[in-house]
């Protein structure tokens, strides 16, 4: 009797202990469940101190709505306009006997470059001098009679011939003296004591020498060039646009240009001259800007250009560059999700980006952001790299 009421027991003792496991295992499971559902990680979190935001120096700022310039793209090279660039010799050739200037020196308007020597320049020198002095006494003759045939003294054949002869020397006279012009010598400062067979070439303008064709003792025709001046203070692009771009162009038009090998630095023009003619091989037409960026220092002549030319705007949405970065080829931008007392939360959303303009990168947006957005306008990349 007694075993059996013992079997009982521990059988009855048994079952409450099996009803109490599974009660608290029934308990327990639902809450352990909630808690990592409420706690599984979001990879597009991201998590800052308030005292780390503060020490890396992170800006924050909204997206910028603005216009981006609708461009035509082509390429050119730099050059002088033709009026602000001239090659000087000599009308008449001749030795060079002394080179007054070296390559790139600053030249003002009417400085010697070289002196040419050659013996006709003295004979016409000469000439000018003999003719005007005797073009000096045909006037004399000339005025005498008709001083004499207005008193009924002279015959008017002798008036009509000393008014040919004095025709005569003048017209030669004023010959002679365009010579000495060409030769850039000034007929009134011409005396007896100045004759030379030297000349010197002079600056036609201000500018620099670009150019030195010639050496020492070289004998240099009349259609040898001698030296070559350059305003550098004027540069202009000259450029080929396609026909299909052509019609979108008109004078006036904003330009920027940019070297091949220094891409960060850009200079800006306006477009000056647009050729009527579309060459039939090319399919092109000449256009010609000119440059008015206070650095154009850095420009050369010849110096080939990427240039952009600014036909209209396009409104965008942009962030700046730095706020874009690239992750698993795939690229994003990061905006203030919310705070607390010590921390500020920030989500990233994935965009894709479109064209760059100063320092503005236009985006798409793949996932809506919330209304007036905050963004991550820098170390964007620093960031998310943190999280990784």
């Amino acid at each position: 009797m007694n075993s059996v009421r013992i079997s009982v027991i521990n059988t009855m003792i048994k079952a409450s202990v099996f009803v109490l496991l599974l009660s608290f295992a029934s308990c327990s499971s639902s809450p352990s469940a909630t808690i990592t559902a409420e706690n599984e990680p979001n990879e597009n979190i991201i998590t800052l101190t308030k005292e780390q935001f503060a020490t890396s120096e992170m800006k924050l700022g909204p997206a910028i709505d603005t216009l981006f310039d609708k461009l035509i793209q082509t390429t050119g090279y730099i050059e002088i306009p033709s009026q602000n660039s001239s090659q000087t010799g000599s009308i008449f050739g001749g030795k060079i006997a002394a080179i007054h200037v070296t390559l790139g020196q600053r030249v003002e308007k009417g400085q010697a470059l070289v002196s040419v020597e050659n013996t006709e320049f003295l004979m016409i020198q000469q000439d000018y001098l003999e003719t005007s002095s005797r073009t000096t006494q045909l006037q004399q003759d000339y005025d005498r009679q008709k001083n004499l045939a207005a008193d009924n003294i002279a015959s008017q054949k002798e008036l009509q011939r000393a008014q040919s002869e004095l025709t005569s020397s003048l017209v030669k006279l004023n010959a002679l003296k365009q010579k000495l012009l060409l030769l850039q010598i000034d007929p009134s400062k011409l005396t007896t004591d100045l004759l030379s067979a030297r000349i010197s070439l002079k600056a036609p303008f201000s500018g620099k020498v670009s150019q030195i064709y010639v050496s020492l003792g070289q004998w240099i025709t009349a259609e040898s060039p001698a030296v070559e001046v350059i305003n550098p203070d004027v540069l202009q692009a000259n450029m080929r646009v396609f026909e299909k771009d052509i019609t979108y162009l008109e004078k006036g038009q904003k330009v920027y240009f940019k070297m091949n090998d220094r891409p960060d630095v850009r200079f800006e023009g306006a477009i000056s001259q647009i050729s009527p003619q579309i060459d039939m091989e090319k399919r092109s037409s000449e256009v010609v800007a000119t440059v008015n960026d206070s650095e154009q220092t850095l420009l050369r002549p010849g110096m080939f250009v990427n240039i952009d030319i600014v036909v209209g705007g396009t409104a965008v949405t942009c962030l700046p560059n730095e706020a874009i970065t690239e992750a698993d080829e795939r690229y994003y931008v990061v905006y203030k999700k919310g705070e607390n007392a010590n921390e500020l939360l920030f989500e990233r959303l994935e965009v894709k980006p479109g064209r760059s303009m100063h320092g503005l990168t236009e985006i798409q947006f793949v996932t809506t952001p919330p209304a007036n957005a905050i963004y991550m306008y820098n170390k964007v990349f620093q960031l998310i790299q943190s999280q990784e």
